[in-house]
């Protein structure tokens, strides 16, 4: 298994000393963010994409820092076979394409590389992946002998429109 920390955060700023930019307090009370990203950088997972293989499994651990906005993780074109909803491992979900992270809160989301392709992660908050919250999970090619045979997509999977999808 692949394992991957994303901390979601905003960041409220204002320029300071010599260009350089400085939380604004006042700023961050109307809860309009100038930046939403993932670890500190916006489009960071965009410029450096997280890279699997296809058939490892991946799991993202999702601690949302807030200061005031939810994560709402997604994959687009996945469905996470399970989200772990808070500590017990018991709170499981299972199937689920969105969810929610609380500011301060954390969840373990985890899927399956089962196709080759390009597959966007975005906080789902309105306007939150245009401000940086956005990354790419690149599902390599597998080379011609190693390729894994992809199960066929089942309609409402959201797999079945992935271009890059091998031929069979």
């Amino acid at each position: 298994m692949r394992e991957f920390v994303l901390v979601p955060s905003e960041l409220y700023l204002t320029e300071g000393e010599g260009g350089l930019a400085t939380a604004a307090f006042r700023k961050m009370m109307t809860t309009i963010p100038d930046v939403v990203c993932f670890n500190g950088r916006p489009d960071l997972y965009v410029a450096e994409p997280i890279r699997v293989r296809p058939g490892e499994r991946v799991r993202f651990y999702v601690l949302s820092a807030g200061p005031t906005h939810p994560c709402h993780f997604h994959v687009v074109g996945k469905v996470f076979d399970t989200v772990h909803v808070g500590a017990p491992p018991r709170n499981a979900v299972h199937g689920v394409q969105t969810f929610s992270v609380a500011p301060g809160g954390g969840m373990i989301f985890d899927l399956l590389a089962d196709i080759p392709g390009e597959f966007p992660f975005v906080n789902h908050g309105f306007g939150h992946g245009q401000k940086g919250a956005i990354g790419m999970l690149h599902v390599e090619e597998s080379p011609p002998a190693e390729r894994p045979r992809a199960p066929p997509a089942r309609c409402g999977s959201a797999a079945w429109w992935t271009t890059s999808r091998p031929t069979p």
